[in-house]
């Protein structure tokens, strides 16, 4: 490639480069939601149920050019569960913290009333109560993968639709097979969410 070709290249890029935070717009928000969490266990020996909790935070978005973003949350969420063999309701609370890489999909003329978008991303939960089960090992910290779409309304007020997927096992019990094998769950959870941008 010859030299004004690669000095015109760099030039484009420094100028895009540029006017990234003339266009970049950063916004903070609150938001709360139900969440409907399963625990998935490794073996079929333990049943539970689908069952409903809650979440609420803080949120954060930075918006770049072309649609793309990212958002960021500090949540409390709180997740209800009832396994087979008992009738009790197994409580677990979590500060959460998912990042997600989001799009946005612009309608010519309808910006300013409804935006569709789409995101994915990690979702880092750190256990900061639980319900005493002495069968149960909670892991302290618990990894999920988030995938989720939504609209944005009056440019304020997002209503969003998300599953998470649990990477890392949330909980262990050592001993409950005939073997003696640890058996784990790890959460699957559909989160249906408001948050308002100020």
């Amino acid at each position: 490639m010859k030299t004004p070709t690669i000095k015109c290249l760099m030039l484009c890029l420094t100028f895009l480069l540029a006017s990234l935070p003339a266009h970049a717009q950063f916004r903070l928000g609150v938001k709360a939601g139900l969440a409907i969490n399963h625990l998935k266990f490794d073996r079929n020996i333990i049943k539970n149920d689908n069952r409903a909790g809650f979440t609420a935070g803080v949120t954060a978005e930075f918006n770049l050019p072309l649609g793309f973003g990212f958002d960021a949350a500090v949540m409390y969420t709180h997740r209800n569960n009832v396994l087979s063999g008992s009738t009790d309701t197994y409580k677990r609370d979590y500060i959460e913290i998912p990042v997600h890489l989001k799009y946005k999909l612009s309608i010519v003329g309808l910006n300013n009333v409804l935006t569709p978008m789409a995101f994915a991303g990690p979702n880092f939960a750190f256990l900061a109560h639980e319900s005493r089960q002495e069968r149960w090992d909670n892991r302290s910290t618990v990894t999920s993968l988030d995938l989720g779409f939504g609209v944005e309304l009056l440019r304020h007020l997002q209503l969003s639709a998300c599953y998470s997927m649990g990477l890392s096992r949330a909980l262990k019990q050592v001993g409950m097979s005939s073997n003696g094998e640890e058996i784990d769950g790890r959460d699957r959870t559909w989160t249906i969410a408001a948050a308002y941008f100020f």
